[in-house]
């Protein structure tokens, strides 16, 4: 089978997201599937081959005429240049496999031009998330937020459930991360979607084990690592942040990595902004800190249950952690005793409770080999794509 994974986005410096797909890639060719990759950016004039079966391709730049909803025309027209560009090369692969973009006429015309060999990658309930966003983003004044409202409404919300009930019906198939998020999907379609549940991964060939620090001052230190620079507020960091606030600012100490925007809200004495980070300078924070958080405020995107990078992540490096919403192919495993499960809602959190997990680890001098052997067995990019690559052979 030839399969290739079309992603707008693509950089030569790379992102969380591209080396996520980049994995992909690799173990959908270790498991027998004849893979490459088509990445699409408008930010370069000659393609750019990141190795031998990857390659950026470059979009002409589009600058829209009307003055509002300038990044939905654009969208739209990049899916009609990368639309041409497969019908040109359509004898070149048996299936593609697209990243979920931006809904629109552009967009759909793609779906259905290729609607039989088609497996759309949904990595998010992007209704809600956008939701979310434009709450946070409309807090300059009244006519920022009807405009950003209107906006939501009438360029997102309505064409994203038009995706759902009338085009994700018709594809090959839909993929997401989660049997709850699929449930979600089918329930807007009356059961007409063919969804592959297919798990995140852990990339524990490019990820170093951390070795704990041993010394102990006193605190509990936590590490956030932030994965993209847009405000995300199921990250719930302000969920957290308050709760240290409210009983135990002189006991915690929370480091946040990677672009932040509004740094305002961090400016505590117990917080740290280190900015984007070398791998090298991250891996001696993971060696330092106690334990990593995960997203605290999942129930804003409607989700309980995930399998987001960031705990594979800590898991591959051996750092436990905290997270507020479930695991369903680690629940039950050895490998549940390695983080702390907290309520997915907007409460106070148990300082004391993250206490006492954390001075319960430090006891524990095999837990970073204990989670490594964990993540190599059962949550390996190897492992999770192998159960893709089964499932689109079907």
């Amino acid at each position: 089978m030839k399969l290739v994974y079309v992603f707008l986005g693509g950089s030569a410096k790379g992102s969380s997201v591209q080396n996520k797909i980049l994995c992909q890639i690799a173990e959908l060719r270790n498991s027998g599937i004849d893979a490459k990759g088509w990445f699409f950016s408008p930010s370069i004039e000659h393609e750019i081959f990141l190795d031998e079966h990857v390659k950026i391709i470059p979009l002409t730049p589009f600058k829209p005429s009307q003055k509002y909803f300038q990044n939905f025309s654009i969208n739209q027209d990049y899916y009609r240049q990368i639309n041409g560009y497969l019908k040109a090369k359509q004898n070149e692969f048996d299936q593609v496999f697209l990243r979920h973009g931006s809904s629109g006429p552009e967009y759909f015309k793609l779906l259905l031009a290729f609607k039989d060999r088609l497996n759309l990658f949904i990595p998010s309930n992007s209704i809600a998330e956008n939701f979310k966003e434009k709450q946070y983003a409309s807090k300059t004044g009244i006519g920022s937020f009807l405009f950003r409202w209107w906006e939501f409404y009438k360029y997102f919300y309505v064409l994203e459930k038009e995706l759902i009930k009338s085009f994700l019906p018709q594809l090959k198939a839909v993929i997401v991360f989660t049997e709850e998020f699929g449930r979600i999907l089918n329930s807007q379609a009356r059961n007409k979607i063919r969804i592959i549940y297919n798990r995140d991964g852990a990339d524990c060939r490019n990820v170093p084990v951390r070795i704990p620090n041993t010394q102990e001052n006193g605190k509990v230190e936590l590490l956030f690592m932030k994965g993209s620079s847009m405000q995300q507020p199921w990250s719930g960091l302000d969920r957290l942040i308050k709760s240290i606030e409210d009983n135990g600012a002189d006991r915690f100490k929370l480091y946040i990595t990677g672009n932040v925007i509004d740094e305002g809200i961090y400016k505590k004495p117990f917080v740290k902004l280190t900015g984007r980070l070398s791998e090298e300078d991250l891996q001696n924070l993971v060696n330092q800190v106690d334990l990593g958080v995960s997203n605290l405020a999942n129930y804003m995107i409607k989700f309980n249950e995930t399998t987001n990078l960031k705990s594979r992540d800590y898991f591959a490096r051996g750092l436990p952690f905290v997270q507020a919403n479930s695991m369903p192919d680690v629940e039950g495993t050895e490998g549940d005793k390695y983080y702390l499960q907290l309520s997915n809602d907007d409460s106070i959190i148990p300082m004391q409770d993250i206490y006492e997990f954390a001075h319960k680890i430090r006891k524990d001098s095999e837990h970073t080999k204990n989670m490594r052997a964990f993540a190599e067995s059962t949550l390996d990019w190897k492992v999770t794509v192998a159960e893709l690559a089964a499932e689109l052979k079907k």
